[in-house]
């Protein structure tokens, strides 16, 4: 199984990204490379990326530059570079979090479930009528995944739509920001399931260690409802509008 890591950053986090380099390259399922998104500058701040060497030498890592899409930066351009790769299997991660080294594992062991073309994720539930986030845990279909515990996507996931899609998203802040929203609506409206596979146990807590932030799951807390709100109806009046195009 070929398999690679795809990440973005944002100019603050740079000099504590090596931590997190370390960690995807000591997981008990190996990847064959890194792919480290970076754009030529961040959009919301106007700040410019300055590289640190021990990131540009770090093993199997390739930096690719890039518009900036907001944080779905960390897995659009990957998927533009892959899109007729029929078999590179894609571990979405984000830049703060302390991955342990039998993440990736778990996502594969449950990638390899049936023979259903799916995508795996960690963290994953309900989003509810009121757009409060019901998060489960175990191995189910879920209608709505979270990316920060990582997504694994199976080869050749996306349609040449997406690419349209993400453009017209890209100039709208709210939706811009809701990369959880987009990619969930989208693999429901493509037809291809997702799966939640986090079996819970002493030794695989629910929640993961943030090297950034106290807040160990930002995007479920109360707050978060009417950014939800706005960005599912959106994605769902675009959704819409490729289904019944005038």
């Amino acid at each position: 199984m070929e398999i690679i890591a795809s990440l973005s950053t944002i100019p603050k986090r740079l000099p504590t990204l090596i931590t997190t380099l370390e960690r995807l390259s000591e997981q008990e399922q190996s990847i064959s490379e890194t792919h480290l998104n970076i754009p030529y500058f961040n959009l919301r701040t106007g700040e410019h990326y300055s590289i640190p060497e021990e990131i540009r030498n770090f093993p199997k890592v390739k930096i690719f530059r890039t518009e900036d899409y907001g944080p779905i930066t960390k897995i659009a351009t990957t998927f533009r570079r892959l899109i007729g790769d029929q078999n590179t299997f894609i571990w979405q991660v984000d830049d703060d979090i302390d991955y342990p080294t039998h993440a990736l594992r778990m996502l594969v062991e449950g990638m390899q479930i049936g023979n259903q073309k799916k995508i795996i994720c960690r963290h994953g539930g309900a989003l509810g009528s009121g757009f409060d986030f019901a998060p489960w845990w175990g191995k189910s279909e879920v209608d709505f995944m979270e990316g920060f515990g990582g997504i694994l996507y199976p080869p050749s996931c996306i349609l040449p739509n997406f690419f349209t899609l993400l453009d017209e998203v890209n100039e709208i802040e709210y939706l811009r920001l809701s990369d959880d929203i987009f990619l969930s609506m989208y693999f429901k409206f493509i037809g291809i399931p997702i799966f939640l596979y986090n079996p819970m146990s002493e030794s695989n807590p629910y929640q993961l260690d943030n090297f950034s932030s106290s807040v160990l799951d930002p995007v479920s807390q109360p707050d978060q409802r009417e950014n939800y709100r706005k960005a599912f109806n959106e994605m769902r009046r675009i959704l819409d509008k490729q289904t019944h195009p005038k």
